[in-house]
């Protein structure tokens, strides 16, 4: 037989204090909870939502959304602090800390969806959402969401932009960030596509696809965009430098560091004697 030996490569990047004036991990944490109960309040203020769907879209927000790393959504208030050269005014701390959240919310829309396709047990250490019992009275014991999910997938997603309606609407820089989170967002899905097409049937290993070539196309398409030059094009944006040259200046870096974040997960080497 052909032993195989399974290296894996664990990366931790440093976690050093932010610096003075930058908002914390636990200040950025604290933000989420009031803008998920904008969101829920308005299911009854405004679209006549009873009782159980109220808890069960609370449930959804709490849940698929918060308990990440929260590295993506930190790095628009940081970016935006580098880019205006220190300290942010009150406002501008508190809009980047909700476009922060925006891709927060698009992460977790991204997860609940992927976890279902993939078919996974569970996600940040509890239950994945589709497995997650029914939070609703009269649920019984084993009830899970199941593919309920996938509506609730498009609530998170849908919920981003009535963030990005309500806080930056009167900005004139609306359009440009409506443009950005659509065109990312399709970006992930195309990579999304290439992942789960990489394996031609679900019955035969044929590994004919996965190329380096395929490989890098998935990294940069799934991940890198979303990722890492998000997080940096929206600080861009409201800082008012994302002309085209700018943004293709940092592009090709930020999506190179994506495509290194995932290349370091694991190595597999294959001996044969």
């Amino acid at each position: 037989p052909t032993p195989t030996i399974s290296v894996r490569v664990f990366f931790t990047p440093p976690s050093p204090l932010p610096p003075p004036g930058m908002t914390t991990k636990e200040e950025f944490a604290a933000a989420y909870a009031p803008l998920a109960q904008e969101l829920v309040a308005e299911l009854t203020a405004n679209f006549e939502m009873p009782p159980h769907a109220v808890r069960w879209v609370d449930e959804v927000l709490t849940t698929t959304v918060a308990g990440g790393k929260m590295t993506r959504g930190m790095t628009v208030v940081h970016s935006l602090s580098v880019i205006r050269g220190g300290e942010l005014s009150q406002e501008e701390r508190s809009l980047a800390t909700v476009l922060g959240w925006c891709i927060e919310m698009l992460q977790g829309y991204f997860l609940i969806a992927d976890d279902i396709m993939d078919q996974s047990v569970t996600r940040r250490g509890r239950p994945c959402w589709y497995r997650t019992q029914r939070p609703i009275d009269g649920a019984k014991e084993g009830d899970e969401v199941g593919l309920i999910a996938i509506n609730d997938s498009f609530i998170v997603f849908s919920g981003l932009f009535r963030l990005l309606k309500k806080y930056f609407r009167s900005k004139p820089y609306y359009v440009d960030l409506l443009d950005i989170f659509n065109e990312v967002t399709y970006q992930t899905e195309l990579g999304q596509l290439l992942d789960l097409t990489s394996q031609p049937s679900p019955s035969v290993i044929d590994l004919s696809l996965f190329t380096i070539e395929n490989y890098k196309l998935i990294v940069k398409y799934k991940t890198a965009f979303y990722s890492f030059y998000l997080p940096v094009a929206l600080a861009m944006i409201m800082a008012g430098t994302a002309t085209d040259a700018a943004l293709d200046t940092a592009r090709p870096i930020l999506l190179a560091m994506g495509e290194y974040f995932q290349i370091q997960v694991r190595v597999v080497v294959v001996v044969v004697v």
